[in-house]
């Protein structure tokens, strides 16, 4: 049940990224038509705090709680760096390889990419921080040994 519990937080934090972004981006573009910075920094520094802690969540429930279960830092390695990769190559791939990349049916989410989600938003770091934490799994000792 625990395993289950681990990829529900990680899917909830990839979320909560994903609407973070979106929400910072609301607030940066009203800031830039009303001139009124003010909500638009205080949301990046709540944005940020509260990813911040979601990270710190997410590890001890992964690495001290979980106490290495193998096919959950599997699954949160994969999946941090399948996400992590996608983003880059939707924002890279040449124009002329896209054809044969099967990228038209990507199509909305590099849209999306492009205009909230870059290499540096709170939801690619966070693919990049799950990864990470995959590959820290594979790392703790497991129960019993």
């Amino acid at each position: 049940m625990l395993q289950v519990i681990s990829i529900t937080e990680m899917i909830l934090t990839l979320a909560l990224a994903w609407g973070l972004d979106m929400w910072v981006n609301l607030l940066r573009k009203q800031a830039l038509v009303g001139f009124r910075f003010t909500p638009y920094v205080w949301g990046i520094a709540a944005a940020n705090l509260l990813v911040a802690g979601l990270w710190v969540y997410l590890a001890w429930v992964m690495l001290s709680r979980m106490q290495g279960s193998r096919w959950v830092s599997a699954v949160f390695f994969v999946v941090g760096l399948l996400v992590t990769i996608l983003v880059a190559l939707q924002l890279t791939v040449p124009e002329s390889w896209r054809g044969w990349l099967f990228f038209e049916g990507t199509r909305m989410f590099r849209l999306m990419v492009m205009g909230t989600i870059g290499l540096t938003s709170r939801f690619t770091l966070s693919a990049a921080f799950i990864c990470m934490l995959g590959l820290a799994g594979f790392l703790v000792p497991r129960e019993g040994r």
